[in-house]
């Protein structure tokens, strides 16, 4: 189906929106991978402690996205109430 078509079906200026999907089965994390994930955690924190300017330190934040990409993310965020942000 042509995009003007489909526009012109939609009561609204809607496009559609593709989200990648994953079909394989969750499986437990390597103790190894924990390891080092916490390793990398424990030095980041340490280092972020002992930091001599830590208000330099922050990344200046992206702004909000705007057009058809931020009504995406606004409309990702409400559906999802969080989930993907907060985690299971």
């Amino acid at each position: 189906m042509r995009r003007d078509n489909f526009k012109a079906a939609a009561d609204d200026d809607s496009l559609p929106v593709i989200v990648p999907r994953n079909d394989k089965a969750v499986v437990p994390i390597s103790p190894a991978r924990v390891r080092r994930l916490r390793k990398h955690l424990v030095v980041t924190l340490r280092a972020l402690r002992t930091m001599k300017d830590p208000e330099h330190s922050v990344s200046p934040m992206r702004p909000e996205p705007d057009g058809f990409a931020g009504h995406v993310a606004r409309t990702a965020c409400s559906l999802c109430k969080g989930w993907c942000c907060s985690g299971p």
